[in-house]
């Protein structure tokens, strides 16, 4: 039978190596872990609880060791003290013979959890997002890979709005970025999502890398963000869980962001349109703001889309959108100095498009353009059964800006590439009576 474990102050469980730079300790009672070392800015977190062996979770502090943020909370399958490095053994672990998790069959099924550690606690959000950041690692990888020793873990999330499959309808917010899989050992390896996996050498000299000084663990994924929209001022419940997947052997570990577990507070309007949209249009264009080390796209229900390191910008293209919906961006800052912010746009016409009746435009004209894509010129051609008005070209590129004005009449305009750099741009084409349509070109 599962135990409620208060922890219980233990002598100091760091490593004595000098190699090893993976601190951990269990020093705290959970209560303390979320106060202290877990809970961000706006949130108010209340009724901790933990469910596990007393030396499978604690606090660590990382310096070296490469997981991508120095401090916070390890939950494990088996002992904080096997996550020490260096990769000295094939296989760590520490068998504490505790049962698994109703949840957390669901991801590994059909197989069955083992050895599982859980957090949970209540929170009321002050704002309409919910984030923190982990990374997972194991010494299951990557000999068990693809085997049905899937070990893995789960963020269920449940309150206000939150309808998912899972007990009290909670739904897990921990997955593969722009999917709903979960983030376990056979969903991200060395040769699955390979994008997001680290390896970590086996442990004996003998694997695909070399063997890490810091952390024993085998492999573990690089950085991920849990996200969840929420009702500001509302209570919600999380349950953090980790388990070994078939048998309690070959420890697996969560390690959670210190301060990352925010409310994110909304940004004053940076998320932006970049080309005119009308109602026959099928691509809207959203552009982020420069300065943030990345972004993370969101549907309107809250469905992650994709994320993109930082840069200048980035861009998000909606196809066939529907008016009114909210798309959501998230931008972090660079090297996590400042504040996450999360910003809204609803998707909206152009004024210009809207002023007249966009069906005559259909029905009575047919635009094309070919070739498109197009390296050196393209024709634009206006079909139409009326007398041909004066045409305004508005060519602008993804970021709005406007690049090219030109008047011309008649049925055909030929664009020069000119000075344009390859890649897309949005051309507006209106006539007198203000209708309008809109097209993109590719510059190749």
């Amino acid at each position: 039978m599962k135990k409620i474990y208060t922890i219980v102050l233990l002598a100091v469980l760091a490593s004595t190596s000098a190699k090893s730079q993976l601190v951990v300790s269990s020093s705290q009672t959970p209560t303390q872990w979320v106060q202290s070392l877990f809970q961000g800015s706006g949130v108010i977190v209340s009724n901790v609880t933990y469910v596990g062996a007393p030396t499978a979770s604690g606090q660590f502090s990382d310096t070296l060791a490469n997981i991508g943020f120095g401090s916070g909370i390890l939950l494990t399958t088996g002992d904080i003290n096997n996550a020490i490095g260096p990769n000295n053994q094939t296989w760590a672990y520490t068998n504490n013979l505790l049962n698994g998790d109703i949840d957390l069959d669901s991801i590994m099924h059909p197989s069955l959890s083992f050895d599982v550690a859980v957090l949970e606690f209540d929170f009321i959000p002050v704002g309409d997002t919910v984030i923190f950041k982990y990374s997972f690692a194991s010494e299951e990888y990557m000999a068990y890979a693809n085997t049905n020793y899937n070990d893995g873990f789960g963020f269920f999330l449940s309150g206000p709005g939150i309808t998912g499959p899972y007990s009290n309808n909670a739904q897990n917010i921990a997955l593969i970025p722009g999917t709903s899989i979960p983030v376990t050992i056979n969903n991200v390896n060395l040769n699955t999502n390979g994008q997001y996996y680290v390896d970590n050498g086996d442990g004996a000299g003998t694997g695909t890398a070399p063997d890490g000084l810091y952390i024993q663990y085998n492999g573990y994924t690089v950085p991920f963000y849990a996200l969840a929209v929420v009702v500001p001022g509302q209570t919600y419940h999380i349950k953090l869980v980790i388990g070994d997947c078939s048998d309690g052997v070959f420890d697996s570990g969560v390690f959670l962001e210190g301060y990352s577990f925010s409310s994110i507070v909304s940004a004053p309007s940076q998320l932006r349109a970049a080309n005119h949209f009308c109602p026959d249009d099928s691509v809207y264009t959203l552009v982020a703001p420069s300065g943030f080390s990345s972004y993370q796209w969101f549907y309107p229900n809250g469905k992650f889309i994709h994320a993109a390191d930082g840069g200048t910008n980035d861009t998000l293209w909606v196809h066939n959108p529907t008016f009114g919906e909210v798309y959501r961006l998230v931008m972090v800052p660079v090297n996590n100095i400042g504040t996450i912010l999360s910003d809204t746009l609803a998707v909206s016409a152009d004024n210009n498009c809207l002023s007249t009746s966009i069906t005559n435009v259909s029905n009575n004209s047919n635009i094309t353009i070919s070739p498109n894509p197009f390296t050196s010129q393209t024709t634009i051609t206006i079909s139409s059964t009326n007398n041909q008005q004066l045409t305004t070209l508005i060519v602008s590129d993804v970021l709005g800006n406007e690049i090219k004005n030109i008047r011309f009449s008649g049925h055909q305009y030929v664009l020069e590439k000119g000075d344009l750099s390859a890649g897309i741009y949005f051309v507006q084409l209106t006539d007198e009576n203000k209708n309008c349509i809109n097209k993109k070109i590719i510059i190749q």
